[in-house]
């Protein structure tokens, strides 16, 4: 979410009607009502800070994003949104905004000023194994081995869930438009979406570790690693310009920008980026200055000057061959 934010404000600040925070949030709420499963009990919840309250939003399928609830930011309910918009990351067994006790993720998205969390309700984990044990004592131990087959089959139930959760952010992180990554604490490569590895034209193994440096082009190679060491070593964000050199001769220009990712406790996990296509906007530069060029040239051969008036300011500008045409420095 914090790359897809960070691409949008980029690149969609004047194009969508709500700047590059609608922009996000549309995306963001069409993938969650898009995923919706019907009797889940795994739910995402956002949240903002408003002055002295806690604004809280929650997927309704078929309407949308929707006001939950308006609380103190106090830290007293809705725990794992209030660490989150602290900046805070991690996970546990916590006070949602209602008050019930739920197994949280979290973490904060910078960009957009939210936090978000994907929460479980306990209650709904706990259910069976309440059940189980209470038939268990009602009619002895002959019930025992059916709870410990509910058991088995909650657990693997869980346990799909949080498959099924790794595979959406995976698919995520996959269908972005920009290329996502992430590094250890020395800068060394250790994950890279499929929109990375068709900007390189390399598969994702042969851009971990440090081998990503030879998807670069061999002029920018020197410039781009020794700009990433000095990042890595200060701890500050990472934002450059760059090209990388497919096998085939092709070169793709790129824009690229990193920032360091810490843990709830504040200690420094690694680096996560994006890479952002740049090559029709380098293209349009290219062609606007060579025909800039041509049109000076131009003049200069025909001893023909240009002249502009903006009307609004009354600022009148002269081509160079009307300088020389005048005789004036």
């Amino acid at each position: 979410i914090e790359a897809v934010a960070q691409f949008d404000k980029r690149h969609s600040e004047y194009t969508h009607p709500q700047g590059h925070w609608g922009a996000t949030m549309s995306q963001i709420e069409a993938g969650i009502l898009m995923q919706a499963r019907a009797n889940q009990a795994g739910e995402v919840i956002f949240g903002r800070r408003l002055g002295n309250e806690l604004q809280v939003f929650r997927a309704i399928p078929g309407k949308g994003l929707h006001e939950a609830a308006r609380l103190p930011f106090d830290g007293v309910r809705a725990v794992p949104l209030y660490r989150a918009l602290r900046g805070e990351r991690g996970s546990g067994e916590l006070p949602d905004y209602a008050g019930r006790s739920v197994l949280a993720g979290y973490a904060p998205v910078p960009t957009l000023g939210l936090g978000v969390v994907y929460k479980i309700d306990t209650a709904a984990v706990r259910a069976p194994f309440i059940r189980a044990g209470l038939w268990a004592a009602a009619i002895a131990i002959a019930l025992i081995a059916l709870g410990a087959i509910v058991f088995a089959r909650v657990t693997r139930a869980l346990q799909q869930r949080i498959a099924q959760g790794e595979r959406r952010f995976s698919a995520l992180v996959d269908s972005a438009p920009v290329g996502v990554f992430e590094t250890d604490l020395q800068g060394r490569c250790t994950l890279v979406n499929d929109r990375l590895c068709q900007f390189a034209g390399l598969p994702a193994g042969q851009l971990l570790g440090d081998r990503w440096l030879q998807a670069l082009h061999p002029d920018d190679r020197e410039k781009v690693q020794g700009a990433w060491q000095n990042s890595v070593w200060q701890g500050a964000p990472f934002n450059l310009e760059l090209r990388f050199q497919h096998p085939d001769g092709g070169v793709r220009w790129l824009y690229a920008q990193a920032c360091g990712m810490v843990d709830a406790d504040g200690k420094a996990l690694g680096h996560t980026g994006t890479l952002t296509d740049i090559s029709d906007s380098i293209q349009a530069r290219a062609a606007a200055q060579t025909s800039d060029a041509h049109l000076k040239e131009a003049q200069r051969l025909a001893r023909v000057g240009s002249w502009e008036l903006d009307l609004r300011t009354d600022r009148l500008t002269w081509s160079d061959e009307i300088f020389r045409i005048f005789e004036i420095d």
